[in-house]
C-alpha cells in the first residue's frame, strides 16, 4: 500500500488502551489492571463513543458518512485507513479521488482486492452529530466481512488526537495529547504498560 501505516505509541491497561501518534512503535494489546480516566470535555474533541463487541466480528461502532447512516464499522487499529464498502460510498455520495487503485489484503481472507482513495465531507461516530475533525486516509473497497459496512482505524480517523479504548466500559474516548500527554515509558502508570 502506498500509504504507510502511521506509527504510534500505545498505553495499555486492562480496561483502557490509549493511542497517540509517535515514532517507531506499533500497537499490541496487553492485559493489565490499571483503570485510566480520559476526559473529552475539552472543546473541539469528539464525544466518547460506545462500541459493542461481537464474537467473530470484533469491536463495532455506529458511524455516519457524509450525514448518511448509521452504518456498522469494525474498529481496527492496524488497518492503516478507514475502509468503506461500495454500498456505503454510493449511499453517502462519497467522491472517489480519481487516483489509481490500491491493492489491499487481509479482508476476510479474500486475498488482494482493489480499493480506491475517497474523499468524505464528514465522519461521525456514536451519533450523527459527533464529528471527527480528521478523517485520514479513506478507501472504498468491494469486499468487507458480512454485516460490516466499514472499518475504522482510529489512528487515521482521530488524526493528531490520542484516543482511549476502554474494553470494560465499551467506550472509545478522544484526548488532546498536548493537554493530556501520555506518561513516559520509564514512568508507566501503576499496573499498566506503555509500549
Amino acid at each position: 500500500m502506498r500509504h504507510s501505516l502511521r506509527k504510534f505509541a500505545l498505553l495499555c491497561a486492562s480496561s483502557a488502551l490509549l493511542f497517540i501518534p509517535a515514532t517507531n512503535t506499533w500497537a499490541v494489546s496487553f492485559d493489565g489492571t490499571a483503570h485510566l480516566s480520559v476526559q473529552s470535555a475539552v472543546a473541539g474533541l469528539p464525544r466518547t463513543v460506545r462500541f459493542r463487541e461481537e464474537e467473530g466480528r470484533g469491536l463495532l461502532v455506529s458511524a455516519w458518512v457524509n450525514n448518511s447512516g448509521p452504518y456498522t464499522f469494525a474498529i481496527d487499529t492496524g488497518a492503516g485507513a478507514t475502509l468503506l464498502s461500495r454500498r456505503v460510498a454510493d449511499q453517502a455520495r462519497v467522491t472517489l479521488s480519481g487516483k489509481r487503485p490500491f491493492m489491499i489484503g487481509g479482508l476476510s481472507g479474500a486475498g488482494s482486492v482493489a480499493s480506491y482513495e475517497a474523499i468524505v465531507r464528514s465522519l461521525a461516530l456514536g451519533d450523527s452529530q459527533n464529528f471527527l475533525s480528521s478523517r485520514g486516509l479513506v478507501l472504498v473497497t468491494e469486499r468487507l466481512a458480512p454485516g460490516i459496512d466499514g472499518v475504522l482505524d482510529p489512528v487515521e480517523a482521530y488524526g493528531s488526537l490520542g484516543f482511549g479504548i476502554d474494553m470494560v466500559r465499551g467506550e472509545m474516548t478522544a484526548f488532546d495529547p498536548r493537554l493530556t500527554p501520555l506518561r513516559r515509558a520509564s514512568n508507566p502508570p501503576p499496573d499498566g504498560t506503555i509500549v
